[in-house]
């Protein structure tokens, strides 16, 4: 139960872009040592570019590693919670490339003394993993390229099997697949080598740490799926399986076509929302690589190699039972941009700090796309495989680092250097009940996070000087801490600090159905009434749950789902919405809670079929409830006549929506119940896009309106970029060279082909200053300048800038015309005002900044403070005699609508804008004692305000 977690809205998508950034850390930076370049010839005679050369020490190739860094060892011990030394042990080593097939790593057993020894390994990404049976298998991350990781030194700690995944492993006509494999993944999809084998019947049971973990499930001839569960005992998961299709390729060089050997490949599905697991292969001598089982549907294939890289990922369909055509995947010349990190002032190299490349071209939501590397000890860095572009550097991970604009063209880019201000650490140890908590997540405000070793200790590395309130969890033993505060003076590396778990407070009991039957693998989910704290449990067989972890100190509301992060929410069979459950502080223990929820299992069933009326076999079908997309999804898949059925659902309207690889189908507004549901796939649609009068080498691509999640690349044929195979619907297609951007709105038809035009216009410049409502400079703001009109919003690489010490800003390449000028920051406040910009002037703007709508004391003209608590808007505070008093609003009314715009999740920000800038009058529909009650919030004379900027 993660306390100070985002909602699950937030955790599974930044859950998505965090594993896949992680994932790429492991092997897109290459090159140590010498390249080993040279050429030979494949059994046709073609000329081969190898680049296959191994290293005479590790075995494995030599550009696999981050540059100018030596290998290191890899060793460590293995013991038992008591500290002991396991004898018989097995340890896995695995990375991207070992998984890729380009290096074969062979496991370890320890010794009589615990001790592992993998020897010197290339400077890259690594999880170990240690397993015996019966145990939940410890694993760690190793990162080689960073110099201050103690890789020589390592301890793995394995714990009692205290939450475990079982169930059964379909396949989607309901047969037992048996030998299925069912695998631990690290950091999203890193594997780990840690697995079990389903028996004949597709049984299996898998121990995993407290608070959940990735899984991936696979079995020959079938698509390997990936899930995060979120669970705290024995929790069953069953699993269905997709056939999969073989698809084969070549890598090769662009420009003269030659063949490149011991390159990786990539191919990942184009929405990773879909629980598909990703696959990596290695080209052979003739730059021929292949994948046994893919799923249906759209993928994206890349590859890498020595100083190449392929600029666009190619797009894949998959079809089961069609054989796919060959993909070829061109890599083009890439360089390395090197430099280093230094103090400001003194000068002196700052080692263990991650540099990273995000291009400017690209999104702003898919930054996991950079190319990152560690700082060495004397603080230098080189970033390999770089494409030709222009990037944003930063080194750090928050708002304070520098940042630098590079370019890189058609050589090495050297010299870039950084300088950032002293930096200090906390180090220390971790207690609970007086002994030391391996596992244990650390963080120092949100500057730096990290994990306490199996004698609790920890360190924390790049902070800043000042006040950092420190914080501590433990999945394993059930308790948190807050605090203590330590104040650091610059470059401090304070140590002895000791934080001990003191909060852990519970609430246990039985959760049943509207028959009083246990309802077993449900997930809870607990929030603090007026507070900031959660807690998390899952129901075992018997509907038993122990939510732990818990500071207590007031009510606590609750939810009850079908499992983790499932879209499906069971409703209490009295009621609305479950009584709170007081809990009075971090040392409460509150036992036989019986929670009585309504179980419906109604399905809606129907068949899928093209626009010929002919069936559609594996056209994966999905129900979709309200606020569902951001969750995992009731999910069913069509059989060879077409049929499909979705089980399990509760009464209500749902979106119901058919995918394959040759179109889409969706209807709206379907009641769970209904047996006849015909959905008809409508052929795809294409937009050939021409760009003119930009400057740089130009990126076009494109997301559709109703799933932002899921990008489109165009791919440049002759003068027009083409984007193929599109599903209808409206799409936000944009062109950028990293420095002028242009953006169009396009609908695309069944089976039409659309044109767009998109050219860059005039520009101008536009400076300006932010100040608060007491003229006070505002510092650290985002500013951007959006045209008026445009159809280029919510998508990254904006003009922007950010403002200076005295508030000013300047923003260069301003679209000419009549336009809108926006500065934000992460605490909620914003500033905006419409302008013109002439072109080739400048100008001058000053904007003032709203007070802060998120903090707890801004009650606004309203007299209204909102909180966001599960799925409901609610009121937290309501000033006497303000307008929201004289309308009737209390203190715990639910917020439903404002003007017709229903309030959901996560909205309490968004709720109190419309309701404070809406005019002179606004209508609020609240909830209370489950039942709708309107009411009118009306202003004084002269207090309306302006309208909001888009």
């Amino acid at each position: 139960m993660s306390k100070r977690r985002a909602l699950i809205v937030v955790a599974l998508l930044v859950g998505i872009v965090v594993a896949l950034f992680l994932w790429k850390r492991g092997g897109t930076t290459g090159g140590s040592g010498a390249s080993g370049q040279g050429s030979g010839k494949s059994g046709s005679g073609v000329v081969v570019e190898k680049r296959h050369a191994k290293d005479p020490l590790t075995g494995v190739p030599r550009w696999l590693g981050q540059s100018k860094v030596n290998g290191r060892r890899i060793a460590g011990i293995v013991v038992s919670e008591d500290g002991k030394p396991l004898a018989g042990v097995v340890v896995r080593l695995a990375s991207q490339f070992s998984t890729a097939g380009l290096a074969t790593l062979a496991p370890k057993t320890t010794d009589g003394s615990g001790h592992f020894d993998f020897g010197a390994q290339p400077a890259a990404s690594y999880t170990v993993a240690a397993e015996s049976p019966k145990l939940t298998a410890a694993v760690a991350r190793v990162d080689l390229r960073d110099p201050l990781t103690k890789s020589e030194q390592l301890t793995l700690m394995l714990h009692a099997c205290s939450a475990s995944l079982h169930g059964t492993i379909y396949d989607t006509a309901g047969g037992a697949i048996g030998g299925a494999v069912v695998s631990r993944l690290a950091q999203g999809v890193m594997p780990t080598g840690v697995a079990i084998t389903a028996d004949n019947d597709g049984n299996y049971e898998l121990c995993v740490p407290a608070g959940g973990a990735g899984v991936s499930v696979a079995a020959d001839g079938y698509a390997a799926i990936m899930d995060r569960v979120d669970i705290y005992g024995r929790t069953r998961r069953d699993y269905q399986l997709m056939p999969g299709s073989a698809m084969s390729g070549r890598v090769v060089r662009a420009g003269d076509k030659a063949p490149i050997e011991g390159a990786i490949v990539e191919l990942r599905p184009e929405d990773m929302r879909d629980g598909i697991m990703p696959q990596l292969a290695a080209s052979d001598a003739d730059g021929k690589f292949h994948f046994d089982a893919v799923a249906p549907g759209r993928h994206l294939a890349s590859a890498k190699a020595e100083r190449l890289a392929s600029a666009n990922p190619v797009e894949v369909v998959a079809e089961v039972g069609a054989p796919g055509s060959e993909i070829v995947i061109e890599v083009n010349p890439a360089f390395t941009v090197s430099g280093s990190v230094v103090e400001q002032g003194a000068k002196k190299p700052v080692p263990g700090i991650n540099v990273a490349l995000v291009p400017r071209a690209r999104a702003r939501w898919e930054s996991q796309t950079l190319s990152n590397a560690q700082t060495q000890l004397d603080g230098t860095f080189v970033i390999d495989n770089v494409l030709p572009g222009k990037y944003r550097a930063g080194a750090g991970r928050d708002d304070e680092s520098p940042t630098i604009d590079v370019e890189v063209s058609t050589s090495d880019v050297t010299g870039v250097v950084f300088e950032q201000g002293q930096r200090g650490s906390i180090a220390g140890r971790v207690l609970y009940d007086g002994k030391p908590v391996d596992g244990a997540l650390v963080r120092a405000g949100f500057e730096a996070t990290g994990v306490t070793e199996p004698d609790g200790t920890f360190v924390l590395r790049g902070l800043d000087d000042g006040t950092h309130e420190m914080y501590a969890e433990s999945h394993l033993v059930g308790a948190f801490s807050k605090g203590p505060n330590v104040t650091l003076a610059t470059a401090e590396n304070k140590t002895g600090v000791e934080i001990n778990l003191d909060l852990s407070g519970s609430i246990a009991g039985v959760v049943v159905d509207q028959n009083d039957a246990p309802v077993a693998g449900a997930s809870l989910r607990f929030t603090l009434l007026h507070g900031r704290d959660f807690g998390a449990a899952t129901t075992a067989t018997d509907g038993t749950f122990m939510a732990r972890s818990l500071s207590g100190g007031g009510d606590y509301l609750y939810e009850v789902r079908q499992r983790d992060g499932s879209a499906i929410v069971f409703p209490p069979v009295v009621g609305k919405r479950f009584p709170p459950i007081a809990v009075k502080d971090g040392a409460t223990h509150i036992t036989g809670v019986r929670i009585k929820v309504k179980v419906e299992k109604l399905a809606i069933a129907g068949k899928v079929t093209d626009m010929a009326g002919k069936p559609v076999a594996d056209a994966v079908v999905q129900a979709i409830p309200r606020e569902g997309r951001w969750f995992k999804l009731p999910t069913a898949t069509s059989d060879q006549s077409g049929a499909f059925a979705l089980k399990d659902l509760p009464a209500g309207n749902y979106s119901v929506r058919a995918r394959t690889a040759r179109g889409e189908a969706s209807m709206e507004n379907v009641a769970a119940g209904r047996m006849d549901l015909a959905l008809q796939l409508l052929d795809p649609g294409v937009i050939d896009v021409a760009v003119m009068c930009f400057t740089g080498a130009v990126e076009v691509s494109a997301f559709r309106m109703e799933e932002r999640f899921s990008r489109y690349n165009a791919k440049l044929v002759g003068t027009t970029y083409q984007l193929r195979s599109l599903p209808v619907g409206r799409y936000q297609v944009t062109a950028s060279d990293g420095t002028d951007r242009k953006g169009a709105t396009v609908q695309v038809r069944a089976g039409g082909v659309e044109t767009v035009t998109l050219t860059v216009g005039e520009v101008g410049v536009v400076e300006g200053t932010v100040v608060d409502d007491k003229k006070q400079p505002v510092v650290g703001m985002t500013c951007m300048v959006q045209q008026q009109g445009g159809d280029d919003y919510g998508y990254g690489g904006r003009p922007e800038a950010k403002t200076d010490a005295s508030g000013r800003f300047r923003v260069e390449r301003a679209p000419a015309g009549g336009g809108i000028v926006g500065c934000y920051n992460e605490q909620g406040a914003n500033a905006w005002k419409q302008i013109q910009v002439v072109a080739g002037q400048v100008t001058k703007v000053e904007l003032v900044s709203e007070k802060n709508a998120r903090n707890d004391d801004n009650s606004g003209r309203s007299g209204l403070t909102l909180e966001d608590q599960l799925d409901d808007v609610l009121v937290q505070a309501v000033l006497p005699n303000s307008p929201a008093a004289k309308a009737g609003i209390v203190v715990g009314d639910v917020i439903h609508s404002v003007e017709g715009m229903v309030m959901a999740r996560g909205q309490s920000w968004s709720a109190l804008h419309e309701i404070e800038r809406r005019g002179d009058t606004v209508k609020v529909v609240v909830e209370r004692n489950d039942k709708q009650i309107t009411v009118t919030i009306t202003y004084t004379a002269g207090g309306s305000a302006a309208s909001p900027p888009p």
